[in-house]
């Protein structure tokens, strides 16, 4: 399973218009979109199933410091990657 990032806010601003699924929490929002053919990088060896798109944006409501939400954003892509393997 590969994990790509999703990066322009308009990639973030389409997936949001266009959710199939919709989860929220308090301090989470979790958007579930199929990914267009275009973004996936399909070779011989791996099929478009194997990849997956993730954008994630950690609010300053969790801490000032840049630092400390990259930090945030780096686990939860390991934990993501972990319960998707």
């Amino acid at each position: 399973m590969h994990l790509l990032t999703i990066r322009s806010r308009q990639d973030f601003l389409r997936t949001q218009k266009n959710a199939a699924k919709t989860v929220h929490t308090k301090n989470i929002i979790i958007l579930k979109k199929k990914s267009p053919e275009k973004y996936l990088e399909v070779t011989n060896e791996k099929r478009a199933e194997e990849f997956i798109r993730l954008g994630l944006v950690v609010s300053k409501k969790i801490d000032k410091k840049a630092v400390t939400r990259n930090k945030v954003k780096r686990r939860f892509r390991e934990a993501f990657k972990k319960l998707v393997k």
